[in-house]
């Protein structure tokens, strides 16, 4: 076998005759993936960030109405929006079939003691110490204000 017998650049297989070698198309490929990927991280980062900035202006609203949200070190809040996202993904389909026949007998308000239920268990697996009824606030505070901020700095795709 000499070494003109061999593919070319941008000719097919000799195998299959539909495989393209080193072709502009597949190489092409790889910059889409990588962007893909990194509005993916990007995305995900930006939710975090807004998730966290929530923490911290529901931690400085409890305040101002004398709730408190304690923590002794900055990585329990930013490790809290991650437990409580998972807590929200795996947990919470089951609570709110098992609950609901009794969110049905209150007309959709036991929905608000399963959303302070999970933020409490977040901040309880995170350090954090906080109440009951504190917790029932800043679930509330931290929904609306996590909502709105990642309305203004997370990009929806446009293909949904």
């Amino acid at each position: 076998m000499d070494i003109t017998s061999l593919p070319q650049w941008g000719q097919t297989s000799p195998v299959g005759g539909s495989i393209p070698i080193n072709s502009a198309s597949s190489l092409a490929a790889i910059p889409q993936n990588i962007k893909i990927w990194y509005h993916i991280c990007m995305k995900i980062l930006l939710r975090w960030a807004c998730g966290f900035a929530a923490v911290l202006l529901t931690m400085k609203i409890l305040t101002l109405f004398g709730g408190t949200m304690t923590w002794e070190s900055i990585w329990q809040p930013i490790i809290f929006v991650p437990v409580l996202s998972a807590a929200n993904a795996l947990l919470r389909p089951v609570v709110r079939l098992l609950s609901a026949p009794i969110t049905c007998l209150t007309l959709g308000l036991f929905s608000l003691v399963i959303n302070a239920l999970f933020f409490e268990l977040a901040a309880w697996l995170t350090g954090i110490k906080i109440g009951f009824w504190p917790a029932m606030g800043g679930s509330i505070i931290y929904t609306i204000l996590a909502n709105i901020l990642s309305k203004l700095f997370v990009k929806e795709d446009e293909d949904k």
